[in-house]
């Protein structure tokens, strides 16, 4: 092989390399250690729950864990790695629309997946739910 075969060759496998590290990769695999294994059960959704108040929520992914619990996942796209405080409701609220229309547990945790506006992932933060709260529809 010349010289000028050698260096196509050499720059061939340089953009290959490149591309697989700066190429932005599907959320399923960069899970954190508790979602491996799992099934993706529903992505991008809308469930409503019916009862005295009325929750409609769209998901982005819900996986079905080894104890058939379902856990949620938020992708989000911001320059900070951080879950805010927002997240937590926007994920509760999905917790209750699907609980509402499929009646299967929902894990009371969620995780919240982050990446950079340029595509780069950044973390994935674990989250507590909150409680749902139950309305009395009598009155007093």
């Amino acid at each position: 092989m010349d010289l000028e075969a050698v260096a196509v060759v050499c720059f061939v496998v340089f953009v290959v390399v490149l591309w697989w590290h700066l190429w932005p990769r599907p959320p399923e695999e960069e899970l954190p250690p508790e979602l491996c294994g799992t099934r993706l059960v529903y992505a991008e959704r809308l469930f409503c729950s019916l009862g005295p108040v009325s929750i409609t929520a769209k998901v982005d992914r819900v996986y079905r864990n080894a104890k058939e619990a379902l856990i949620l996942v938020e992708l989000k796209t911001r320059k900070a790695n951080r879950a805010y405080r927002s997240d937590v409701i926007e994920l509760s609220a999905q917790r209750l629309a699907l609980m509402g229309q499929t009646g299967e547990a929902v894990a009371d945790h969620a995780y919240v997946l982050t990446e950079r506006p340029d595509g780069r992932r950044t973390g994935c933060h674990r989250v507590r739910l909150m409680e749902p709260v139950v309305l009395n529809s009598t009155q007093n």
